[in-house]
């Protein structure tokens, strides 16, 4: 049986994180064994509380979640180190490893769909389902790809024309994530994600989004995501400030 590792970091979004969980544990496929890492980076609205009692409730025997861990930061080291970090843990016999928001719904059947394309094309690094709506990448409209080119599988990553495939959802293939070093640790909002595309790139690997599988970001509302109102000051100093980075790696 094949084992799946999900890494996922929070950060302060205790409501979207049930709901992500809640959509996680349903979308589980029985031919597959999973394994959960999760990251908090410190959060103060009771996130990583949540986690370690979601951890004991879940203790069910012969369920697909074989490994279910949480480990906190004592200050919030960023999405890319807290993401580097936890694939350390992922067993290094595993082909493939899976990156995760916490805020998202996810679709049962996005397991069979993501791996099977990554087994079928073996220089593809990264792959992402389709988003129900466009809210990371300004080159495709997600919600009309269908219409467009409903027969087509996979829409590659392009570096002529600077589009990313955005790092929300996506199955990387651990020899190839490994091979690039990982996530860069520091830079401008969004560049981790960018980044990671062009590096898998230049080693000569395929990272693309994939129309057989859609998921779902959550509202981007103060109910879901407590520090949604950081992440616009945050947007309004970049707009201000030319090359403003924010050093810690980004707010997840």
């Amino acid at each position: 049986m094949k084992t799946i590792p999900i890494c996922a970091v929070s950060y302060n979004r205790k409501e979207a994180v049930k709901k992500w969980i809640e959509s996680l544990l349903l979308s589980l496929e029985e031919e597959y064994e999973y394994e959960l890492y999760i990251h908090d980076n410190n959060s103060k609205d009771g996130t990583y509380e949540f986690l370690k009692e979601t951890i004991e409730k879940y203790n069910v025997e012969n369920n697909p979640l074989k490994v279910f861990a949480v480990y906190q930061s004592d200050k919030n080291i960023g999405k890319p180190k807290a993401l580097n970090n936890l694939f350390m843990n992922v067993n290094k016999d595993y082909k493939f490893i899976v990156s995760s928001d916490s805020d998202l719904i996810l679709p049962k059947g996005w397991t069979s769909a993501l791996l099977s394309l990554m087994e079928e094309t073996p220089k593809l690094g990264m792959l992402s389902p389709l988003y129900v709506k466009n809210s990371n990448n300004p080159v495709l409209g997600y919600d009309i790809i269908d219409k467009l080119i409903p027969e087509r599988n996979l829409f590659y990553f392009r570096k002529d024309i600077g589009n990313s495939i955005a790092g929300g959802f996506i199955m990387l293939s651990a020899e190839a994530f490994w091979e690039v070093g990982g996530y860069t640790e520091a830079g401008i909002y969004g560049g981790n994600d960018a980044k990671l595309n062009t590096k898998l790139a230049n080693k000569g690997y395929d990272c693309a989004y994939t129309s057989k599988i859609y998921i779902e970001h959550l509202k981007a509302i103060e109910e879901y995501n407590g520090y949604e109102g950081w992440k616009r000051d945050v947007h309004k100093k970049m707009h201000r400030e030319s090359g403003y980075s924010i050093d810690k790696g980004f707010w997840d």
